[in-house]
């Protein structure tokens, strides 16, 4: 595991304000679908069900995975490889070609550890994140980090969150979770950039609070939509 250094070579730009042209005629969808966070030669949605994998060019289905019960996080690598989806305390982990491999995470409220109190409490959620390659899958609970290595199923990090990154992930809206090919995950919460993947985590040095990031299909760019309607492309 590598860990990115706590500044870059930023490049902002003003973000565009013109419309756009659409491709092909829209393609309706039967009930409420959800797109999935990631992607790249394909894109996929979801209606809690079954994870639908699609073409670019015309929106039709590739190929069809199920969900687990209870989904509340999905990811896929460039080219639906691999395929992430995650319970509160479970990642699925889908393969093509191979088994797939199911994993568990610790998950629970912080201040709302104790066993009495997890049993009143719904499930909590979490975040779920697959490397462009699909080498990679990590996931962030209110608990833990982990990160596993798809070629053999292995855990390559896991550890516990701190308190206030537990506490600051509570209610936090437009979060999103980054899988580089290395394994090293970046976590925008509340506006701020950090990478959970070393020890007590690290919050990145940035201009203004943001709110969305992607990561470029080689893992070296990473782009952040601001508040301000600016956007800010980093050099990793």
């Amino acid at each position: 595991m590598s860990s990115w250094p706590a500044h870059g070579n930023w490049r902002s730009c003003t973000s565009p304000r013109g419309g756009g042209t659409v491709r092909s005629a829209p393609i309706p969808l039967p009930d409420e679908h959800f797109l999935v966070t990631s992607g790249g030669d394909v894109f996929a949605t979801h209606d809690k069900r079954h994870l639908l994998v699609r073409d670019f060019e015309s929106g039709a289905v590739i190929e069809t995975c199920p969900c687990p019960s209870s989904l509340a996080a999905s990811a896929v690598s460039i080219d639906a490889s691999v395929i992430a989806m995650a319970r509160s305390r479970e990642v699925h982990i889908h393969r093509r070609g191979r088994q797939p491999l199911v994993r568990t995470i610790a998950n629970s409220m912080p201040l709302l550890r104790s066993g009495f109190w997890q049993a009143l409490t719904p499930a909590p959620g979490c975040q779920v994140a697959v490397s462009p390659s699909g080498g990679h899958v990590g996931c962030v609970s209110f608990e833990e980090v982990v990160v596993w290595s798809t070629d053999d199923g292995r855990e390559v990090y896991r550890r516990r969150l701190t308190d206030r990154e537990s506490r600051e992930a509570l209610g936090a809206k437009g979060m999103r979770l980054l899988c580089t090919e290395t394994g090293t995950l970046f976590w925008l919460r509340r506006g701020r950039l950090s990478t959970p993947t070393v020890d007590g985590g690290t919050q990145l040095r940035q201009s203004g609070m943001h709110g969305d990031v992607a990561i470029s299909p080689d893992g070296t760019l990473i782009a952040m939509l601001g508040s301000e309607g600016r956007l800010e492309i980093w050099d990793l």
